[in-house]
Order: structure tokens, then sequence, then C-alpha cells
């Protein structure tokens, strides 16, 4: 198959610019589920572009976003989390966690996931010695509307404060009800 840079190159500006205009979009009362459902497949068609491309898709993609702005990382998380290359996997979440801005994208990209293969990963998140990824874990585990069971537990009482934020917001969000032990 003869790939075309400059085609592919579009592709990785648009997923990413369409997903942080969905992002955008989610919290503004204007857009309706089928405006939303339009920005869904616009940032599906730019990945499928990518996906089809192979290799030569995520080397091109992964040249043209610099990974400055959460809609950069949620298309090379994507791609990385699919391909399911540690390397690819480790260097996008590590530049994804480096601001909440950033982690969203992370986040995202795990939602954007089926959750069969999205919950290894989720599940190592947990087990991270670092805060700010095990945030991401919970925060991922929740999109998919999955209780992170003892990693949530763990968090609440966790001396991070943005990672027990992240926690009590997992339970209003989860409707929990039961009592914690924290």
């Amino acid at each position: 198959m003869t790939v075309i840079p400059v085609i592919i190159e579009q592709h990785a500006e648009d997923a990413a610019f369409h997903w942080l205009l969905r992002d955008s979009a989610v919290y503004a009362p204007h857009y309706s589920l089928k405006d939303l459902s339009k920005l869904d497949n616009r940032v599906e068609a730019h990945i499928d572009g990518l996906r089809i491309a192979g290799e030569e898709g995520w080397k091109i993609a992964n040249e043209v976003l610099a990974m400055e702005d959460a809609g950069e990382i949620f298309t090379l998380a994507v791609l990385a989390f699919e391909s399911g290359n540690e390397t690819r996997i480790h260097n996008d979440v590590e530049s994804g966690s480096v601001s909440p801005e950033l982690s969203r994208g992370i986040v995202s990209a795990l939602g954007w996931l089926p959750y069969q293969q999205a919950d290894g990963f989720i599940k190592k998140l947990f087990s991270e010695q670092s805060p700010t990824l095990r945030k991401i874990g919970i925060a991922a585990s929740v999109v998919h509307r999955q209780d992170p069971g003892q990693a949530l537990s763990n968090a609440l009482s966790d001396p991070d404060s943005l990672l027990r934020a992240r926690a009590l917001k997992a339970v209003g969000e989860l409707g929990r009800k039961d009592p914690f032990h924290w």
C-alpha cells in the first residue's frame, strides 16, 4: 500500500483538532447528542486514516504532533494503546502525565478504546507509584463506568490530595453508597 504523507499528516492534525472540538462541545449546552455523535465520527474517521497507514501512519503522526495539547496526546495515545507497543505507550503516558490538562488526552484515549482492550492498561495504571498515573487509571475506569475496586479505596486514603479528590469524584460518578474505610 502506498502512503501519501501529506494525507496522513492531515489525518493526524485533524484527529487532534476534532478531539479538542469534541472535548469542549461536551460541556457546551447548544450541542445535542447528534452533534456529539458527528464529532465522534469525524475523530474516528481521522484515526482510521492513521490506522490504515499502519507503521508509516504512526511515524508521520509522531513527527507531526508535538504533543503540546490534549488532542495530540489523545491521537497518539489511541494509536499507541491499540498497537500494544510498550515503548510507545510508555512515552505517550509519560508525555500526557506532565499536567492535568494533558492527562485528559490519555484518559480520553483509554475511554475511546473498548473496555476489554483498555482494561489491562487501566489496571496497570492502578499499580503505578505515581499518584498522577493512578489518577489517570481511576478516571479512565470511570469513563467506562467500571468500578476501580480496591484501587479506589486505596486512592481515598492516599496522601496525594489530587488523587484523593479524583477518587472522591469517582465515588460520586459511580453512585457508590457503601461505606469506605479510610
